[in-house]
């Protein structure tokens, strides 16, 4: 996945979720680049992990998103970012409707949180206020 978001600065190819942690962890991403990559690299789990029976998808689609949390502990925006996407999967109900549905609801919210996070950066620096 080519993630550019909706920031001028983030244009970075991560094709996995694990990549994603990495430039994470390595202060790559800064600011509200951290919670939108986040968001993202729940995408690419849920994604990668779609050959899976539902029973494993599920456990390990939750151990990779609790791994996305972990790689900058403390930080509210991405924690707040995980705690949206987990939302959205448990709104999906997957067991019920199966993980393609759990996959495009985490795509919706990740492009929710991307363009939310955008806005609010505009919004601070009066980019797009007339």
């Amino acid at each position: 996945m080519n993630w550019a978001g909706d920031f001028s600065t983030a244009a970075l190819d991560m094709p996995t979720f694990e990549d994603v942690i990495d430039a994470i962890r390595t202060n790559s991403l800064t600011g509200s680049e951290v919670p939108a990559a986040g968001a993202f690299a729940c995408v690419l789990a849920a994604r990668s992990l779609l050959g899976e029976s539902t029973h494993d998808y599920f456990s390990r689609l939750l151990q990779a998103v609790l791994s996305v949390e972990r790689s900058l502990p403390g930080d509210a925006g991405l924690t707040g970012a995980v705690k949206r996407i987990l939302a959205a999967a448990d709104r999906a109900d997957g067991l019920a409707n199966g993980p393609e549905r759990v996959v495009q609801a985490i795509e919706t919210e990740a492009e929710r949180i991307s363009h939310g996070l955008a806005r609010a950066r505009n919004n601070s620096t009066g980019i797009g206020l007339v």
